[in-house]
């Protein structure tokens, strides 16, 4: 979401990112890749505390066209 390079890298060299269900599970979201996206661990807290959280949303399903909300959202 934001552009940036993932934070650090971990042990093993590999990017630290966090993955996010872009439709949460409690709300009916699946467990698949096409409801994951990976992000940083900021912007991954944006995706479930910000007051602009529903945008963030909308806008991820419509840049990344493997995405499914199911909601149809």
């Amino acid at each position: 979401m934001c552009n940036n390079e993932a934070p650090f890298k971990k042990e093993n060299g590999e990017p630290y990112l966090e993955v996010h269900h872009v439709l949460p599970l409690s709300e009916g979201g699946s467990d698949t890749i096409k409801n994951t996206i990976a992000v940083c661990p900021n912007c991954h807290m944006k995706f479930h505390y910000s007051a602009e959280k529903m945008n963030l949303r909308k806008t991820v399903v419509s840049v990344i066209k493997r995405l499914v909300c199911e909601t149809g959202n």
